[in-house]
């Protein structure tokens, strides 16, 4: 699948838990980010992967 880049500015509060939670968590940001956008969107992680490979993309 292919993925875009963005860039988005967070509180500096935010972002050292982020920080935090991936090094206690061993998962990347990219996967927290993605997963809390889905979430708030309504659909797990998973369902956004296989979405995407339903697309083509």
């Amino acid at each position: 699948m292919i993925k875009s880049q963005i860039a988005v500015r967070v509180p500096s509060p935010l972002l050292a838990e982020l920080n935090s939670y991936v090094e206690e968590t061993g998962i990347s940001k990219t996967e927290v980010v993605v997963s809390a956008v889905a979430k708030y969107l309504g659909y797990t992680y998973l369902e956004t992967q296989v979405k995407g490979m339903c697309r083509g993309s």
